[in-house]
């Protein structure tokens, strides 16, 4: 990794090729640097490319950013504190760089400075150009070769008291280093984002119908569909989204005119200001000075939230990756519930075989994206006093997690969501298969009953329905209408009034296919009930429901499962005894034909268990006086004197 020595000496090399000088070359030489480097800038080549200024090949280029150079046949002498050193004749730079170049020889290509980084500095010589002719600044070496000079020589021009005039890397580097993460993530990282999650919107529209079994702690759960699911790794893209583009507005903040510790001193009045104004106009997008330049070169937290957002998305990518690799597994004795799109053979020894490349090319580089955010965080709290050093560890490793988290994005996209299709067959297999099915019966036989019949149907390999005939938890006809859930939970039913029921009757709660069983028939044994329409009963079916711990209406069925008895318990909040309950006990209705049977008894006992199990601390019912003596005996009594006043 270079040092900020080592980045200091390159970029300053750089800049003498690009300040324009009033007093050696005219404002249009400056502004024509400028313009030549935003033109190398839209260029697609990665190869640095240089102003017209000066024209280096693309060995010459590369060589400028080795850390090791090969030294030229022809050099010159060039000079400094620590004395005189030879530098390639036909390079700009002067002594330091050539110093450093060899002072620092780490020399993987993967160690070098980002070209983003280089292009940032383009960027913001160009800019500097173009101030700097605003403000008759001159430059080095490029001003000496204009004017006839030898390069070196330091004659007529001083590279120190004319062109850096105590300007300082501390405050450009920094600047590039948010130049360079706001291009590359607005430009690269966010497009390829954006287009995996638009990719992965049309396989939700695509899966919408298709119903499939869920599954928590890799064990069986209840069905969603193949859509939802997918829907939840849109819905992760989105906020990651909204995370990357939360980074942008700290990052557009640049530190150049905070100088050596963010004072500003030997600047000019407005030079940061215009600084960020040029830079917005040739980078494209907007930038502005940082309203407190110590932060930007003593810390760079943009810069680990700009990473943290990226880590985050690595976690988000990693998962989605990693469900996906494994239902597609198989194709046979896996789950098998996805087709991976068959991009190259996967095995020499195992003919057939086809491996899921995309997904595990993609966790490994969310995991070097995760290995690159501790660098970054290490390096962020290095920052001592009024300079972090670490400015180049940061920066590369932000820049490698964009850059590598782009290209996995675009062949994810392109070599496995484009191409993925369902495996409905093995999907309805497994959906059938699975036990947790017995979930929507919670409803309608209770969580203890329908764990029983989860149980006995794996234990004896039947199937829910046969298990639940079985147990005689359900019948068949109920089984088939599960669906139709009950008003309030069967477990609320007490034990001893069913068993206290004539053979083959039960007692449940309420449900919306009632409506066709003849409850309005019973009740209207009470009452007047007028003409209910289907939709009217469904509309009041809902009401109730979203008031579920309100009413509990209760039905009696015969053998036929027909409806032969009714009652309802309304619960009421008071204000006094801690907003106590209180259960009303109504409507208690019987058939004509079923008197008899004890069914009204066993309607109030089941009411009346009803409201103990909701926490009522009492139940109450009106009656008539000859009627007293029958709820007496269902333990009742009497309790005050009614009046009503009817409208």
């Amino acid at each position: 990794m270079l040092s900020s020595t080592t980045s200091r000496a390159s970029v300053r090399s750089l800049g003498s090729l690009t300040h324009a000088a009033s007093r050696v070359a005219s404002s249009n030489s400056a502004r024509y640097a400028a313009i030549s480097w935003q033109r190398s800038l839209s260029s697609q080549s990665r190869r640095l490319q240089l102003p017209r200024l000066q024209s280096l090949d693309a060995v010459s280029a590369q060589r400028s950013f080795s850390t090791t150079i090969r030294m030229a046949s022809e050099t010159r002498t060039e000079s400094d504190a620590f004395g005189e050193i030879q530098v390639p004749a036909d390079k700009y730079w002067g002594a330091q760089t050539q110093r450093s170049l060899g002072n620092f020889d780490i020399n993987q290509p993967q160690d070098r400075m980002p070209p983003a980084v280089v292009k940032a500095f383009g960027i913001l010589k160009g800019a500097a150009a173009i101030v700097n002719t605003k403000f008759g600044l001159v430059i080095s070496n490029r001003a000496i070769e204009i004017l006839g000079g030898k390069m070196g020589s330091k004659k007529p021009v001083h590279p120190n008291d004319h062109v850096n005039m105590s300007a300082s890397s501390n405050d450009s580097f920094p600047t590039v280093m948010h130049i360079a993460a706001v291009l590359e993530l607005e430009n690269v990282l966010l497009p390829a984002l954006k287009n995996l999650r638009d990719a992965l919107q049309k396989k939700v529209e695509k899966f919408d119908k298709i119903i499939k079994i869920g599954r928590t702690h890799l064990q069986d759960a209840t069905p969603l569909t193949l859509g939802q699911e997918f829907s939840g790794y849109v819905a992760q893209l989105e906020r990651n989204i909204e995370r990357v583009q939360g980074t942008l507005p700290h990052l557009r903040f640049l530190a150049q005119g905070g100088t050596a510790v963010g004072t500003g001193l030997n600047t000019f009045k407005g030079f940061d200001e215009a600084i960020a104004t040029e830079v917005s106009k040739l980078a494209g997008t907007e930038f502005k000075t940082a309203p407190n330049k110590f932060e930007v070169l003593a810390a760079h937290d943009s810069i680990v939230e700009a990473s943290g957002a990226l880590n985050t998305l690595a976690c988000s990518l990693f998962k989605i990756a990693q469900d996906i690799r494994y239902l597609g597994s198989g194709p046979r004795c896996g789950l098998g519930e996805l087709v991976l799109p068959e991009n190259e053979p996967g095995s020499s020894i195992m003919p057939g075989k086809v491996n899921p490349t995309q997904c595990e090319s993609l966790t490994m580089v969310c995991s070097q994206v995760m290995g690159n955010h501790v660098a970054a965080t290490v390096g962020g709290m290095n920052g001592q006093f009024e300079l972090n050093v670490f400015k180049p560890l940061m920066i590369r490793n932000l820049l490698h997690s964009s850059r590598i988290l782009s290209d996995g994005m675009n062949s994810f996209e392109k070599h496995l969501v484009e191409g993925l299709e369902a495996n409905e067959t093995r999907i309805n297999a497994l959906l059938h298969e699975s036990l947790m099915l017995v979930t929507c019966l919670n409803p309608v036989i209770g969580y203890d009953m329908a764990s029983k019949v989860a149980k006995n149907a794996h234990k004896k390999g039947l199937t829910l329905k046969e298990s639940a005939m079985e147990l005689k938890a359900l019948s068949e006809e109920d089984f088939d209408n599960g669906e139709d859930a009950p008003l309030f939970s069967p477990s609320l039913i007490s034990p001893e009034v069913l068993a206290a029921l004539p053979a083959e009757y039960t007692i449940r709660p309420v449900r919306r296919s009632d409506y066709q069983r003849g409850y309005l028939d019973v009740l209207r044994v009470l009452t007047t009930v007028g003409d209910i329409s289907e939709q009217q009963w469904n509309e009041r079916y809902d009401w109730m429901t979203a008031r579920n711990d309100e009413y509990y209406l209760l039905v009696v069925c015969d053998g036929t499962g027909r409806i032969v008895g009714t009652g309802s318990l309304i619960v009421e909040r008071k204000f006094i005894h801690s907003l106590g309950l209180v259960g009303h006990i109504e409507d208690i209705a019987v058939e004509k034909n079923q008197q008899g049977n004890k069914l009204g008894l066993r309607i109030i006992q089941a009411l009346d268990y009803v409201a103990a199990q909701v926490g009522c601390y009492k139940s109450i019912l009106d009656c008539s006086e000859a009627n007293e003596g029958f709820y007496i005996k269902c333990g009742f009594k009497r309790a005050g004197l009614e009046m009503a006043h009817y409208y």
